[in-house]
């Protein structure tokens, strides 16, 4: 396990929010078949280890979904019943269902979404979205974790 990865459980465990249940790699394949892509290797790597945060929000009140949970913006949006400005985001968002979300801060008051593209494997950059605005603030997952864990104001979209 990465020390960045090992860091971060440490802290949720010490919050009592780490998640029992780890993705195994047949759930990671499972993901990866469902949904015609490669996840890259660090992110598999927080699943297995990892898996977000049980659906509990932190204490700066971030929640990180489990693979379970992990779904692209259409899909993720799709559900909601009314006309939110982040469900209308996926009808003109041309490459929405390539952006998986993996967290949310403040009950949707942004969402989090990291690009996954077979044809660009080595492209994965997080892109915050609020509302139906979005914006590129990290070119990987893992830089957005240290983002998160040093509290850094871009993450909030400032």
């Amino acid at each position: 396990m990465s020390q960045l990865l090992s860091f971060q459980k440490s802290l949720w465990k010490e919050e009592g929010i780490i998640n029992s249940e780890k993705a195994s790699e047949d759930d990671i394949s499972i993901f990866n078949n469902n949904n015609d892509v490669l996840m890259p290797y660090e992110l598999s790597s927080y699943f297995k280890e990892i898996n977000g945060t049980s659906g509990d929000y932190d204490n700066k009140f971030f929640c990180f979904y489990s693979i379970n949970n992990f779904k692209n913006i259409e899909d993720k949006f799709k559900e909601w019943d009314d006309e939110t400005s982040f469900k209308k985001l996926s009808l003109y968002m041309a490459n929405s269902k390539k952006y998986y979300v993996f967290a949310d801060y403040q009950c949707h008051l942004i969402a989090y979404a990291v690009l996954i593209d077979k044809n660009q494997p080595d492209k994965n950059p997080v892109i915050a979205i609020c509302g139906d605005t979005y914006k590129e603030i990290s070119p990987t997952f893992m830089e957005f974790l240290k983002m998160y864990i040093n509290d850094d104001e871009k993450i909030y979209l400032n």
